[in-house]
């Protein structure tokens, strides 16, 4: 055991295969390796909405968070964005940059003084 009272995976997996058949270790360490992969693929997922969440805020054509969630829901990922594109963080990340985008859109029609 290490100092902290956690046994080494060394440890661990010595531990398991001596208790368990030998199928049921294999069949637990290539769930525990599918398990990162889907995890790394929904991290891809979930960055990907982000960044067009983050573009689409940018083209100043959204108002807010809101209707840029409405038209990522129709978007592969979506659901495993769900819980972030909800995150209050994410919902003032994206009004903020929704108002600075139609802030500038108006300044290039109007010029600097009309604003």
């Amino acid at each position: 055991m290490t100092h902290s009272g956690h046994c080494p995976l060394s440890f661990r997996l010595t531990t398991l295969q001596s208790l368990l058949p030998s199928s049921l270790v294999l069949g637990f360490l290539y769930f525990a390796q599918s398990t990162r992969v889907d995890e790394a693929i929904m991290s891809k997922e979930i960055q990907r909405i982000q960044a067009r969440a983050r573009e689409l805020a940018r083209s100043s054509t959204f108002i807010g968070w809101r209707p840029i969630a409405f038209e990522l829901q129709f978007e592969p990922g979506f659901t495993e964005a769900y819980e972030w594109i909800h995150s209050a963080s994410a919902q003032e990340e994206l009004d903020s940059l929704c108002r600075e985008a139609r802030m500038l859109r108006y300044v290039d029609r109007h010029g600097p003084k009309a604003a």
